[in-house]
């Protein structure tokens, strides 16, 4: 409720100001600020005013007590005011609602009603004790000749002016607005009766188990107390203490059942052992023992489960109450018996309600108790939580792949959680990432494949039965200089003749970096280089191989001459042959090995013949094989020491990827004349094998071909280079190592 305040503000220099200060001020729990008993109207009300707008209000929700005979009064709640917060009660069973003679006790429970605006209940109880006694004209406890003069005056001057609520403290006691002997015979019958006021005796609930009674020692005869119950099992009122001190006020009864009632008096003795006094009945309900540990999930996508302890022995049921609207306002939406611990509510498919649930019972007599309530609880959804966002490793990724993981939680259990990751942004040209499983509760933990380099968002759906929830990640993956490239990948030169390398730095997805390094150039070889251009020597045959380097990585280009030979001139005797010679690399069956011989046989030098580890001398007719670099063209050579006549060796020909042709080696029988193996009918030779025929062996001499130029139908480009990552066929041919280019 909004209340305005003046605040004096003072400052140094004495001036003063008031300032308006508006405080909201919140009540929480509503409690009664006035209760009234109107003795003197027909018929009789009772007023109660609470200090806030209350709801619930109902005739079961106020207690009154004759505490002369301890029994309750049956009352009608005649209204509630919700202005000024009044709520009005009558009483009936009587003559025209007008009560009977009597000490009387109006008693509001606590949770009989509740804060219209924040529905608390009302959260203590409250008591109010009146009297009414018939022909008490003064309305003083008893009936004397004070109140027979008052009816005297009345009868005498049959006074019409008195208001009509004046009528009984006139003498009018049966509101007839005439004073005869009918209001004589209502005076004589109450003459001399006093009604006793019970001085501060009073019966109060603690708690669910525990009562308070407690009195005023206002007899100076009574020597000692003894408190006396009566439960209502049929053997009225039995002493539940000793005799106490005449100083004692209270007794604390315990070990009691919980919204059950109890009735109390207290009874006096003197020093001689005379019962002196008895103080009248009082009672109270024990408090009812609420609900406690109120939940409320999710069952299905519309319905709640609201679920709570039975904390009570005696509750004759639950109300199950609901709000639609964060708290503000309450409805009830089951009645339930006793003994019950959980209700399906219906809900709308946000789950945004609010429960409480109120125990309720009592003698069916007398008025409803109702247990207070505990704070409210909202639904416990089943939609998924999110226990560890998502998340990449590494991040930054400088590889192909990274790791993906994410955590979720859900009522049933994480194993009946599904993740889905899917790619919810990528660079416009990068192919879609691949996962290495998907759509499963494995999914937590998977691998991502990417083809390209950029920044990506992954997101991860997690699933139940009942909903899903997201949680994304962003990840970089930044190029990684993983392989150079030179241009051309080889150069075929003749004496003197240039050549500029270029050199290009690509990703691990074979993409260009998009800033270049800069590169280091080296050379091994013959001829002259600077920063990646060669020049062949004047003389000798050109060979180098020439290198970039950047980043810990590199790449090379070939410098090959025009011809190509291998004379063995050059080589020490018993020399295993294999890639001394630029172009062509020289191998033999498992176990056997080509090596450089003395020569003779009519050859020029030294020659090669292919022989095992531990030959006898004779047998010289072991194959060897031959591959070129690079496609070879008039490729030629020698057999020596030919024995037969006629064919003497086989050459199987591989050209232009595939197998070409045999050409057969033909001798004279004379060993010392060299027989001319001829295939200059191949073009593109990639590959020879020679079998021996002849009867002791052969020796080999003389090789010689050239080199071909660059096959551009694979340059698809167009650029006059092979290797070119815009050349799709050529980045899908590994590059040849380069100790098969030496």
């Amino acid at each position: 409720m909004p209340a305005a305040f003046g605040v004096v503000l003072r400052g140094l220099g004495g001036v003063a100001r008031c300032e308006r200060l508006e405080v909201n001020l919140h009540l929480d729990s509503p409690t009664v600020t006035s209760s009234q008993f109107l003795w003197k109207e027909l018929p009789q009300r009772y007023v109660i005013e609470f200090n806030q707008h209350v709801s619930g209000v109902a005739a079961e929700d106020f207690e009154v007590v004759n505490l002369d005979t301890d029994q309750p009064e049956p009352v009608v709640y005649e209204g509630y005011d919700a202005l000024t917060h009044k709520a009005t009660l009558l009483f009936t069973g009587h003559w025209e609602g007008m009560l009977a003679s009597g000490n009387y006790q109006l008693r509001i429970r606590p949770g009989a009603v509740s804060s219209a605006a924040t529905g608390e209940p009302m959260a203590t109880a409250h008591e109010q004790e009146f009297f009414f006694l018939w022909g008490d004209a003064d309305h003083n406890r008893v009936v004397d000749a004070t109140d027979y003069a008052i009816l005297d005056n009345s009868y005498v001057n049959q006074a019409k002016t008195f208001p009509e609520l004046s009528y009984y403290e006139n003498g009018d006691f049966d509101y007839s607005t005439t004073w005869n002997s009918t209001d004589y015979s209502l005076i004589d019958a109450g003459y001399m009766i006093h009604l006793v006021e019970p001085t501060d005796f009073y019966a109060i609930a603690q708690s669910t188990s525990a009562m308070r009674v407690s009195w005023a020692n206002d007899n100076p005869q009574v020597h000692q107390w003894r408190v006396e119950r009566n439960s209502y099992d049929g053997n009225g009122y039995v002493p539940i203490s000793g005799w106490l001190d005449s100083t004692t006020t209270f007794y604390d009864d315990s070990n009691l059942a919980d919204g059950t009632w109890y009735s109390y008096r207290v009874r006096g003795r003197d020093t001689s052992g005379n019962f002196v006094a008895y103080t009248p009945h009082r009672g109270d309900y024990t408090v009812l023992a609420a609900a406690g540990d109120v939940q409320a999930e999710e069952l299905a996508p519309s319905t709640a489960r609201v679920s709570w302890t039975d904390n009570s022995a005696s509750e004759d049921g639950f109300y199950v109450l609901m709000s639609s609207d964060g708290g503000q306002t309450w409805s009830t939406v089951a009645t339930l018996g006793a003994n019950q611990s959980s209700y399906d509510a219906a809900v709308t498919g946000q789950m945004s309600e609010l429960f409480r649930v109120q125990a309720f019972g009592g003698d069916p007599t007398a008025p409803l108790l109702k247990a207070g309530m505990g704070p409210s609880t909202r639904i416990s959804l089943k939609v998924p939580a999110i226990m560890e966002p998502a998340s990449a490793n590494p991040n930054p990724v400088t590889g192909t792949m990274g790791s993906l993981s994410v955590l979720g939680s859900t009522a049933r259990g994480e194993s009946y959680l599904t993740y889905t990751w899917s790619v919810t942004s990528k660079p416009a040209d990068a192919p879609e990432p691949i996962f290495s499983t998907n759509g499963s509760n494995a999914a937590k933990n998977t691998s991502v494949t990417f083809f390209m380099y950029g920044a990506y968002r992954f997101t991860a759906t997690i699933a139940n039965e009942y909903t899903t929830i997201t949680s994304s990640v962003d990840v970089t993956v930044i190029q990684t200089l993983t392989s150079i490239s030179v241009s051309p990948g080889f150069a075929v030169l003749a004496n003197s003749g240039p050549q500029q390398f270029t050199a290009k730095a690509y990703d691990q997805f074979g993409d260009e970096l998009s800033i270049q390094p800069s590169f280091l150039w080296m050379k091994s070889g013959n001829g002259t280089f600077s920063n990646g251009l060669y020049t062949a020597p004047a003389t000798g045959t050109p060979s180098a191989i020439v290198r970039a380097s950047a980043g810990g990585k590199s790449g090379t280009g070939l410098v090959i001459p025009q011809q190509a030979k291998a004379d063995f001139d050059d080589l020490a005797v018993g020399t295993v042959v294999t890639n001394q010679y630029p172009g062509i690399v020289f191998s033999a069956p498992a176990g056997k090995s080509n090596k450089v011989q003395p020569g003779g046989y009519g050859g020029t030098g030294h020659a090669m013949g292919t022989e095992p580890i531990n030959p006898p001398p004779q047998n010289w007719n072991i194959p060897f094989y031959a591959d070129f670099a690079v496609p070879a063209r008039d490729v030629r050579f020698v057999a020596l020491a030919d024995d037969d006549s006629g064919p003497i060796a086989q050459v199987n020909v591989y050209a232009n990827g595939g197998f070409a042709g045999t050409y057969s080696v033909v001798g004279d029988g004379n060993p010392n004349t060299p027989a001319v193996a001829n295939l200059s009918a191949y073009d593109g030779v990639t590959r020879i094998e020679v079998s021996i025929t002849d009867s002791y062996g052969l020796w080999w001499d003389d090789f010689t071909f050239d080199v071909l130029p660059p096959h551009l139908d694979l340059d698809s480009n167009n650029d006059g280079t092979i290797n070119s990552p815009d050349d799709s066929i050529e980045r899908t041919m590994p590059p040849c190592p380069a100790s098969s280019l030496r």
